[in-house]
């Protein structure tokens, strides 16, 4: 009894309940099995030993506990009268590596069959990329020996399906079913067409349209879709330029405060995000010299080495050539402290000239093409966005 226990616990199982002050392990079991047998019972007396009867906790390194669901005659759970315990009636928890269950009835837990499994990835590629690229011919065998995958691999792996701060969103939604129970939000489908449940529908022979709404199933995102911490923690490393993802929105609007957007040749170098990022940066100080140019120059990309020599040339611009006159601009700088009224208005003013405009810009250059591409009118309108 007692190296019985020894074997489960190398199993995974774990016997911590307690009952009137005492942990129930196999050693209990072992001690109440002694005082019984020294009252002196009859030959036919019967004594039931289970430490597990009332809850059941099992935990196993890189696996998990596969389901436990009835799907054969052996593949069953069983109580104290040896009869068939439906799942409906446990209390199931699955955290991490470790499983548990718990009637929620006066049943006990008398047999379980417990299978681990560790699932695994595996890609499947395509037999030709899109750029046209052959990686696999099933006809004449022509195949690519050798493939060069860049990722990035996640830690703390346990050996389940379980894709942390992301939700698996499925699209296997089933038929609605007669005589069933469906929980408030279910959405089922029903001749052709997509409903979700308003409450807690009972068992019923026929659709009751009443306790349905029509759902409009193709405006659901489909796939693994970020949870609402993932979102959080994606605000929260915005500005983080060593955890940079420029698949992501956020975080292009982010970097979008330098400047920064993708670039092809740093993704034909095999850049990572991360690295992109970061050599933008270092663009910003050595932007338009030479320095910038020579920041490639012995860097080691894989197997090659950028080795280049770059030689300034300079030249003084004497003239622009063509319709000059449509390249004429202005730039105002604007008070957003004084622009609080929407539309505000902005006038461009002479020395001396008063004006009752919300700003006014002083023009001591006397910019002759301003007043003329403005027809001499120099009062603006602008219209506040709600951003």
């Amino acid at each position: 009894m007692l190296s019985l226990g020894k074997f489960l616990e190398t199993q995974g199982l774990t016997f911590t309940n307690r009952a009137n002050g005492y942990e129930l392990d196999w050693n209990q079991m072992a001690n109440e099995f002694l005082y019984w047998a020294a009252q002196g019972w009859s030959d036919d007396a019967l004594i039931a030993l289970n430490p597990l009867a009332f809850r059941l906790s099992v935990t196993k390194e890189q696996a998990v506990v596969d389901s436990i669901q009835a799907q054969t005659s052996e593949n069953i759970l069983l109580d104290q009268n040896r009869r068939e315990l439906p799942t409906r009636q446990l209390n199931i928890v699955r955290i991490d590596n470790t499983f548990s269950v718990e009637p929620l009835a006066d049943q006990t837990l008398s047999f379980i069959d417990i299978k681990y499994t560790s699932y695994e990835h595996m890609i499947v590629l395509d037999n030709i990329s899109v750029f046209g690229d052959l990686i696999y011919d099933p006809v004449t065998g022509a195949r690519q020996y050798r493939l060069n995958l860049i990722a990035s691999t996640s830690t703390e792996w346990n050996g389940a399906v379980d894709a942390q701060g992301f939700i698996l969103n499925q699209d296997n939604v089933e038929e609605w079913e007669n005589y069933k129970i469906y929980s408030k939000g279910t959405i089922v489908k029903y001749k052709g067409t997509y409903w979700s449940a308003t409450a807690i529908v009972q068992p019923n022979e026929t659709f009751d349209y009443n306790e349905w709404v029509q759902s409009d199933y193709s405006h659901i995102e489909l796939g693994l879709l970020p949870n609402l911490a993932n979102k959080a923690n994606q605000l929260a490393n915005s500005y983080d330029i060593n955890a940079a993802n420029l698949e992501s929105d956020n975080d292009l609007l982010s970097y979008g405060l330098i400047g920064f957007r993708p670039r092809q040749y740093m993704a034909a170098l095999n850049l990572d995000d991360v690295s992109q990022v970061n050599i933008y940066r270092q663009f910003l100080d050595s932007k338009g010299t030479i320095l910038s140019a020579e920041l490639f120059s012995q860097a080691v990309l894989g197997k090659e080495t950028g080795d280049y020599n770059i030689y300034e040339n300079w030249a003084v611009q004497r003239a622009v050539y063509g319709a000059n006159a449509n390249r004429s601009y202005f730039e105002l700088r604007l008070n957003r402290a004084l622009l609080d009224a929407s539309p505000s208005l902005v006038q461009v003013v002479l020395p001396l000239e008063s004006s009752k405009a919300d700003q006014t810009v002083l023009n001591l250059l006397r910019l002759t093409f301003f007043q003329q591409r403005l027809n001499c009118q120099q009062i603006l309108r602008f219209h506040q966005l709600d951003m």
